[in-house]
């Protein structure tokens, strides 16, 4: 990606990681491939996002266009004080209680349960496509602790995160 800055190295191995996971997937040509494909180009483009959004306040240069409500989210995924229902609602400078409802009105879910399930996909290609430490991962999304990672993924996968890992390496 040439003239774009990259966060950090982890954003560097996370694009390598998903681009040639992509390129797995679409040779496998696997029942459930597109769906995996969707996901993992989704994150990219996350990623690719946010660096751009990056570059362009390193040159002072504003956005474009203003953020959506699903984009803020992307866009602050890692910080997870930035996507507390206070700081959000603040961000759009909309009421708390409305900004639920809006939410709920254009995506069909919680804003808390959108927020789990888009941690949730992240935190599955890493797993599935890295092989960054489950202390590093908790850490990159803002959990205080392993245990706090492993209680999250369990409670909404129903598998350990170091058990999903072997299933999706076998």
């Amino acid at each position: 990606m040439p003239g774009c800055i990259l966060k950090n190295t982890a954003d560097k191995t996370l694009i390598r990681a998903l681009a040639e996971a992509i390129t797995r997937e679409y040779e496998l040509q696997i029942q459930s491939g597109n769906e995996v494909i969707k996901q993992l180009v989704n994150t990219f483009i996350t990623v690719a996002a946010r660096n751009i959004s990056l570059k362009q306040l390193h040159n002072g240069m504003p956005s474009e266009q203003p953020v959506s409500l699903q984009g803020y989210i992307h866009q602050n995924i890692y910080s997870p004080e930035k996507l507390q229902v206070a700081a959000f609602a603040n961000e759009f400078n909309i009421s708390p209680n409305y900004l639920g409802e809006l939410f709920k009105k254009q995506t069909g879910l919680t804003l808390q349960r959108y927020i789990a399930s888009y941690r949730l996909k992240l935190i599955e290609a890493r797993l599935r496509y890295t092989n960054n430490r489950m202390n590093e991962i908790a850490t990159e999304f803002g959990f205080s602790d392993m245990s706090h990672l492993n209680k999250f993924f369990t409670r909404h996968n129903g598998i350990s995160p170091s058990a999903y890992r072997k299933n999706a390496k076998l």
